[in-house]
């Protein structure tokens, strides 16, 4: 009879739709972070103003200097042929007479990857920024911090250690650009009021057409009918100085037009904003001297696991537990980007685990 008896069957299972509570562990994982963080960072916060800078922020930057170098030089190659302009015999600025690639074109080609690719280049950094918090499946079950939702509890914790004033970017609202001298808006005025000097100056070389003289019938005939082959002029034939002004001048505003195309274009990440709203909100937000705290998801995941079994069902319940974490990277930056501070949190919890602090109601 004892080679009969057989041990009880087991089985147990996954079900790759049960994904609420490895979810929701990973963000209550995401919480504990944003607390370790700001408690890490509180002696350097207190009092300050704080900007979470993520990828895009940052990017908003790097653009903001590179569209004002251009602006300068736009601005400036707009003044030396309006000057040129002016002259009786124009000397052409050496920047517009040289063959070899000028400084402002040289800028305006790396602009142009940034500015040409905004959308591109939002696209792309969002894209890299979805990779970097991208969750590892852990016993299939896929798991996403989004990252908007952790800058604000990580907002919310600094401003609970008493910084002054913490800023999301996603957040911002900005009543009206800067106007002082090194402002975008204020370059941009700039360049269109050199644009109009050239224009001007332009406008007063043109020769003024006299009085028409007294001529025979005959002469009036001859001449109607006398057509001038362009083939029958020498090959050798000097431009006159309006027409060289003409054509640099084509090229500067070419690249002007360029610009401002670029700067009117709209992000495709659903936030309605153009390239030139961005750089406002960075150029505002780069003058309230902030502290730059960058955050990054890295890692997220979870696991279901179901075990079923006579004893269990009997004694211990359905067997359904769950676990969640994530693995967090952050940096206090300074104005240069270099890193003053920085590291990586992670996180783990299970439903056993003891529950994360709250985010009090009202902030101090």
């Amino acid at each position: 009879m004892a080679d009969d008896i057989k041990p009880l069957d087991g089985k147990t299972t996954v079900d790759d739709k049960v994904v609420f509570e490895p979810q929701r562990l990973s963000y209550d994982a995401a919480r504990v972070i944003a607390e370790n963080i700001a408690r890490r960072i509180s002696g350097r916060t207190r009092d300050q103003v704080v900007v979470i800078a993520g990828s895009q922020l940052l990017a908003d930057f790097s653009n903001l200097v590179a569209t004002k170098a251009v602006l300068e030089e736009l601005a400036n190659e707009y003044d030396a042929l309006a000057k040129a302009t002016h002259a009786s015999t124009p000397v052409l600025p050496a920047a517009v007479r040289s063959t070899r690639p000028r400084t402002t074109e040289l800028l305006h080609l790396n602009l142009a990857a940034p500015l040409e690719t905004v959308t591109a280049g939002v696209q792309g950094a969002l894209a890299l920024l979805s990779l970097f918090r991208q969750d590892v499946d852990y016993k299939g079950v896929p798991v996403s911090i989004d990252t908007l939702g952790f800058e604000i509890e990580l907002a919310a914790r600094i401003r609970m250690h008493k910084a002054s004033e913490v800023i999301v970017p996603d957040f911002a609202l900005l009543a009206a650009p800067e106007k002082d001298a090194g402002a975008i808006r204020s370059l941009i005025e700039k360049v269109k009021e050199a644009r109009a000097r050239v224009i001007l100056a332009a406008a007063s070389k043109i020769p003024q057409p006299k009085h028409e003289e007294l001529v025979d019938e005959d002469e009036k005939k001859k001449s109607a009918s006398h057509v001038v082959d362009p083939n029958d002029l020498p090959s050798h034939a000097p431009r006159s100085n309006l027409e060289m002004v003409g054509e640099i001048f084509a090229q500067i505003d070419q690249r002007f037009t360029d610009l401002q195309t670029q700067l009117a274009k709209g992000d495709t990440d659903g936030s309605g904003l153009t390239m030139l709203a961005r750089l406002y909100r960075a150029e505002a937000l780069n003058a309230r001297s902030p502290m730059l705290v960058h955050v990054r998801v890295l890692l997220a995941g979870g696991s279901n696991r179901i075990e079923r079994s006579l004893f269990r069902t009997l004694f211990s319940g359905d067997g359904l537990s769950a676990t969640g974490g994530a693995v967090v990277s952050w940096a206090i930056l300074s104005k240069r980007g270099a890193i003053e501070d920085g590291g990586m949190f992670s996180e783990s919890l299970s439903a056993a685990s003891p529950k994360p602090p709250d985010t009090p109601v009202s902030i101090p």
